[in-house]
């Protein structure tokens, strides 16, 4: 009897040391795993971060908005530049049905470098690249900058505009490009294309995806400017 008693004893202890066993398989995993962050706007681009500032140059009032710690101007530039080989089409609205108060010029290649109020410039690629990574990724990126309005759809049923989490508030626009007028926003980066001399990186923005592409621009094409803060 006390071989059979012993023997009990025995098995209630293999099985506590199994249990705890698993439970510690069970904590280790949950502690590896590698669970998708949730995207939280108010601690990415919290309201309190937002607000206008005045482009000295012509006293037109601008929205800015930030995302992680960079500062973005909420709205494409519209200042009027007077220079550049072709001045006519240095900066350019293409018709009034394109409302270019609400949605900025387009500028030329010759034009942008300079194009930005004081304490402002033209992002580089890799200043774009920050910014879509801290909105989620090439993926999705498109989606939370966009605009809820300013889009047209490319197909059927296609969504309209974007959630526009953090103020961003990116409309379609007016480009050289004009098949692409309410589908496509297209924007000048700073960066040199590889391989190129004249050619700068341009970012690219569709209404039927939530996807962010980086595209090689074109010199005699007129894009649009997103400044942000030195």
């Amino acid at each position: 009897m006390d071989a059979f008693f012993k023997f009990v004893r025995i098995m209630l202890l293999m099985k506590n040391i199994a249990i705890v066993f698993f439970c510690f398989l069970l904590l280790a995993c949950s502690e590896s795993s590698t669970e998708p962050e949730v995207f939280d706007a108010r601690r990415v681009c919290p309201e309190n971060k937002r607000g206008t500032f005045v482009d000295d140059r012509d006293g037109q009032v601008y929205k800015y908005t930030t995302i992680g710690n960079q500062v973005w101007m909420a709205e494409n530039l519209n200042y009027k530049m007077e220079s550049g080989s072709y001045d006519a089409y240095s900066s350019s609205c293409s018709s009034v049905e394109d409302n270019c108060d609400g949605r900025g010029l387009s500028y030329s290649y010759d034009v942008v470098q300079e194009a930005c109020p004081k304490g402002w410039h033209l992002p580089e690629q890799k200043e774009w690249d920050k910014l879509i990574e801290k909105m989620g990724g090439a993926e999705i990126a498109g989606e939370r900058l966009k605009a809820v309005d300013g889009w047209h759809p490319l197909n059927r049923d296609d969504p309209l505009g974007g959630t526009d989490d953090c103020g961003f508030s990116l409309k379609s626009a007016v480009s050289s490009n004009t098949s692409g007028k309410g589908y496509t926003a297209e924007l000048w980066s700073a960066t040199k294309a590889p391989h190129s001399y004249r050619t700068l990186v341009t970012i690219y923005f569709y209404s039927n995806k939530s996807w962010v592409s980086n595209l090689d621009g074109i010199d005699r094409d007129n894009f649009s400017i997103r400044c942000i803060k030195d």
